[in-house]
């Protein structure tokens, strides 16, 4: 919904530049957004204690006898996103998938007319109103809040199911080192605003798969693997670590599925991380190698034949 600088022939209680039609009342929109990480973790963008707040005494009134209602709506221009969605003083919560949103995202309230109002008035009206009232129609806006936006930095690959255990998002910060993390669902790499957008691009194309996975996802996962083992040394249960990092045991299913036996913790303990890493990865970092010499010597590279994919 947009407001902008429309010109409304009632008062609007909303914060705008050079205009106001209330003296001193407010209506806003108050929430929590999760970080970055935390959406790559669940792949969803979780927003908490939505609720708005009023302190003009006629609107609030009109709001407590069901003249009135809130609604907060959420719209993702470059992925043509939007929900609207009832809220009131109480705080609630919202889950959107991650993928739905990209970029900036808008999050606004509004409080309308739920049915006909005669004579709506307010003490608190601009000296411009002063000893007028209005009759507002069904559906019509009385106040809005139009100022909240976040971005989304995120990107999971749905075209290899490989990244099913891997989330990339954007950094902060833009120095040149990727950094890894392990959570309990994904393992999230975090890369800077160029790094983040060159993947973007690599990723539309198959025959860089193994560039990628030698790059990114192989050392991630060689990292997190090694985690894995410091703690098995310290006698944890490999099946407690599955039932902890959801992860961990799509890359012992991935095991199991290449060379038909499982992955128990002593054989675990004994590889060496970085080499299992390759191992349930295709081999990417020697095939990438042979790719990109292909490449320098005008040979046809052809796209991976095979997803590498791990079954949960």
């Amino acid at each position: 919904m947009l407001i902008g600088n429309k010109s409304f022939p009632y008062p609007l209680l909303v914060e705008r530049e050079g205009e106001k039609d209330f003296k001193t009342s407010s209506f806003s929109l108050k929430y929590n957004l999760l970080e970055q990480k935390n959406i790559a973790e669940n792949a969803e963008v979780c927003i908490k204690d939505i609720h708005f707040h009023l302190d003009n005494k006629e609107l609030f009134s009109l709001y407590e006898k069901g003249f009135v209602n809130a609604v907060c709506e959420i719209e993702c221009s470059k992925t043509v996103y939007r929900k609207v969605f009832e809220i009131t003083t109480e705080p609630s919560s919202e889950s959107i998938p991650a993928e739905k949103l990209s970029g900036d995202v808008t999050i606004s309230a509004y409080l309308y007319a739920t049915k006909d109002i005669l004579d709506y008035y307010s003490e608190d009206f601009h000296s411009d109103y002063e000893g007028y009232s209005f009759n507002i129609k069904e559906n019509n806006v009385l106040a809005a809040d139009t100022g909240g936006r976040f971005k989304v930095n995120f990107f999971e690959d749905k075209d290899n199911k490989l990244s099913s255990i891997f989330s990339i998002i954007k950094k902060v910060d833009t120095d040149n080192i990727i950094r890894y993390e392990s959570g309990d669902k994904k393992i999230i790499i975090h890369a800077n605003p160029d790094t983040y957008d060159a993947y973007a691009v690599l990723k539309s194309d198959k025959r860089h798969n193994n560039f990628v996975f030698s790059t990114l996802a192989i050392p991630a996962l060689a990292f997190c693997l090694q985690d894995i083992k410091n703690r098995l040394e310290d006698d944890t249960d490999l099946k407690e670590l599955c039932s902890e990092k959801s992860w961990v045991k799509s890359v012992l299913n991935r095991y199991k599925l290449l060379f038909e036996k499982e992955l128990d913790k002593d054989e675990f303990l004994s590889i060496n991380s970085y080499e299992l890493a390759q191992m349930v990865m295709g081999e990417a970092v020697s095939k990438s190698v042979i790719e990109y010499s292909k490449m320098m010597y005008d040979y046809d590279i052809e796209a991976p034949q095979e997803d590498y994919d791990y079954y949960d």
